[in-house]
């Protein structure tokens, strides 16, 4: 079963370019009659769609995204090649500019050429994330013997999970499962004896410290995300 990893344009391209990396392999799908029959009955506004993928030759998509006509049939004739294409979606690509269209676009591609419902196929992504500073975390060093403890200095987006919550989810769905202990129980459990402190008299220690929240987030927007994880962190020696 070939996996299609949708990268197109990434390396080369970010932003809307990925996006129109993406349309040229819709056009050309279209343009080779090998998208599903019956669009109009399984989806919404695809006459509207199709306008907008056909404004442009694949050639002049493809020369704007830095890649070549020949790059974008081959993966035309991956997707309609009539068997099973899983299309996996990297996380990074909804983090620019424009992200939600390359994500949609990409997804179009695997209805276009009949992936969608088909045992094997289909388009996966990843839910919006927590990132660094909108989650507690112990982080270890390359470079020091320190370990530093953060707590969220700023409140995650709607709908946002954590790395823990994902590979919980995913661990809960295999057969056999695979049971992901607590975050909470994987933190306690991270800190050396020989530290001589705990999860909770870290978090007692920080609380003391007073409106710490509101100095990073004051931090992060003066200084930039680095000068904010730095100013956030508890050091305990290892």
């Amino acid at each position: 079963m070939p996996i299609v990893t949708a990268l197109l344009g990434t390396s080369r391209a970010v932003g809307s370019l990925c996006a129109g990396a993406n349309m040229a392999v819709g056009r050309a799908l279209i343009e080779s009659r090998r998208v599903i029959a019956s669009l109009d009955a399984v989806t919404s506004n695809w006459p509207a769609f199709r306008e907008i993928v056909m404004t442009r030759t694949v050639a002049e998509l493809a020369s704007a995204c830095g890649v070549g006509p020949d790059e974008v049939r081959r993966l035309a004739d991956i997707y309609r090649c009539g068997e099973p294409g899983a299309t996996l979606i990297g996380w990074v690509l909804q983090c620019h500019i424009f992200g939600a269209e390359n994500v949609r676009f990409i997804n179009a591609l695997a209805l276009l050429s009949g992936q969608i419902g088909l045992p094997g196929g289909g388009s996966y992504y990843i839910a919006p994330f927590t990132r660094h500073l909108e989650q507690e975390n112990l982080n270890p060093s390359y470079f020091h013997d320190f370990i530093n403890y953060a707590r969220p200095a700023f409140t995650p987006p709607a709908g946002a999970r954590s790395d823990h919550w994902i590979l919980t989810e995913v661990g809960r769905r295999l057969n056999p499962p695979i049971r992901i202990p607590p975050l909470e129980e994987l933190m306690a459990a991270s800190l050396p004896p020989a530290a001589g402190i705990g999860l909770e008299e870290l978090r007692r220690r920080l609380k003391l410290g007073g409106g710490i929240n509101q100095i990073i987030a004051d931090v992060a927007t003066d200084q930039g995300w680095g000068a904010a994880y730095y100013a956030q962190h508890a050091r305990l020696e290892k």
